[in-house]
């Protein structure tokens, strides 16, 4: 994949940004006032989708619509500062239980640094180990058992699927943020619902977005309970509208949340799909505020990573640059020729995204255990002792072969 391929909004992302409240260079009277008037309206219609959904919290969400406004930040500069592009991602190995065997059947990794418990990973456990009776496709939790992010602690259940429910065969790629002193931590999280087509009113087949919390215990989360009994990201766009598949049920939508919590603004990357459209999957931008506080959210119109088609872009990470207030999102994507890879991208507003380094920073690479699959990044920025920062990431991968088991890897970069 090149740089033309996959791209940010406005020519991989050069164009100025567009400031809701504020004046960007794009930002004229009309256009604020346009898009004033698009969220207010979003606003009145996410409301109205929760009242039509039963919600536990409708009578909160029936609140007169705010005005949403993400905060101004900073133009994209036409020279990227140097910590705009990570340096080359140096795989260090396959992560492990405290015995030292490979954690095998897990992927879609999150992780956080907990100031109590060190690296906290949520990660998707794809389905029970032979001889096992832990359900398949739920979300687990486990620490790292000496803080070097490769050997891990066992891993504890903390979400799994309801029968019936939207989510009915599984949870997966979670997106975990650590508790404030005003929230605990919080879990969003895509799910399967019970059978092909059988919700299929709002969100597709495989594509519902969920928010659950949970309390501290000892720098880790308990168990999670979900805030509300379906999806809370909504309405769709046309990027990402669930179609009529081949086999006549209702598939594509939303999926792969990536979650930030800053002050009292949530926002969060997502993915999306609509083939009806002749899209492949793509990377939108949603957001929710008060009094909503991330039981309803906005998307926005348009996607804000896209592939040119056949290829594809998903399951972005966001994390905020403390340096300057910028953002970085790594994600996975398909390359040109062949084989799967990891993309970093960069933005000062969340909307226009900057592809740095020309190309993915890791690849599939025959004969290693992502051979065959290289997707899924999480990634924590970190500053050691002497004021050096650095890039710890895990991904997803997949060796070669119809018997390979899913894993998740560890690997470093300068920052």
């Amino acid at each position: 994949m090149t740089e033309s391929e996959i791209r940010g909004r406005g020519q991989c992302g050069h164009l100025p940004p567009i400031v809701l409240g504020g004046q960007g260079r794009l930002g004229s009277e009309l256009v604020s006032t346009a898009r004033a008037m698009l969220w207010t309206l979003a606003g009145a219609i996410v409301a109205l989708l929760w009242f039509a959904c039963g919600s536990s919290q409708t009578s909160e969400l029936q609140a007169q619509p705010v005005a949403l406004a993400l905060p101004a930040m900073i133009a994209t500069p036409a020279t990227l500062p140097a910590h705009a592009t990570p340096g080359p991602v140096q795989v260090i190995d396959r992560i492990r239980d405290s015995a030292g065997a490979v954690l095998q059947l897990v992927t879609d990794p999150d992780v956080v640094r907990s100031p109590v418990a060190g690296y906290v990973m949520a990660v998707h456990a794809t389905r029970a180990p032979p001889g096992s009776t832990q359900p398949q496709n739920v979300i687990a939790i486990t620490r790292s058992a000496d803080g070097d992010g490769i050997r891990w602690s066992p891993l504890q259940i903390v979400l799994s699927p309801r029968p019936g429910q939207w989510d009915a065969q599984g949870d997966e790629t979670p997106s975990l943020a650590p508790p404030t002193s005003q929230l605990p931590w919080t879990l969003m999280h895509s799910g399967y619902p019970g059978a092909p087509g059988a919700l299929a009113g709002r969100h597709g087949r495989t594509k519902g977005l969920y928010l659950a919390t949970a309390p501290d215990v000892g720098g880790v989360p308990g168990t999670f309970q979900r805030v509300t009994a379906g999806p809370v990201i909504g309405p769709e766009q046309t990027w990402a509208t669930p179609y009529v598949g081949p086999s006549g049920v209702l598939d594509g939508g939303l999926d792969e949340p990536s979650h930030v919590i800053s002050g009292t603004t949530w926002l969060a990357l997502v993915g999306g799909t609509s083939y009806a459209a002749g899209q492949t999957p793509c990377i939108g931008l949603a957001f929710s505020v008060p009094p909503y506080s991330g039981r309803a959210w906005l998307l926005e119109p348009d996607p804000v990573i896209v592939a040119t088609p056949p290829l594809w872009v998903c399951q972005a990470d966001l994390v905020l640059d403390p340096r300057d207030g910028s953002w970085h999102c790594w994600c996975a994507g398909t390359i040109t020729g062949g084989g799967e890879g990891i993309w970093h991208y960069w933005s000062t507003d969340l909307r226009n995204w900057v592809l740095t380094g020309g190309g993915p920073v890791l690849r599939t690479t025959q004969g290693t255990w992502y051979g065959s699959r290289c997707f899924g990044p999480t990634a924590v920025l970190e500053q050691d002792a002497q004021g050096a920062w650095s890039w710890v990431i895990w991904f997803s991968g997949r060796p070669a072969g119809a018997s390979a088991d899913w894993s998740v890897g560890m690997g470093r970069a300068a920052a």
